[in-house]
């Protein structure tokens, strides 16, 4: 077995059969998170600017 084997077997058995492929959705998880993480930081940004506007 190899790492990649057990990632969410269910969502994408095909993909998982190959360490290449799963390691590349591993990946692209990773980066989706990234991208959920940098608009929630610019929402929180874009609130704070809408304070010191106001003020």
């Amino acid at each position: 077995m190899w790492p990649g084997a057990t990632w969410k077997p269910a969502l994408m058995p095909r993909i998982v059969r190959t360490t290449r492929a799963s390691s590349l959705e591993i990946t692209l998880s990773r980066n989706l998170v990234d991208i959920s993480d940098v608009k929630r930081k610019s929402r929180k940004v874009s609130k704070v600017q809408q304070k010191f506007m106001r003020n």
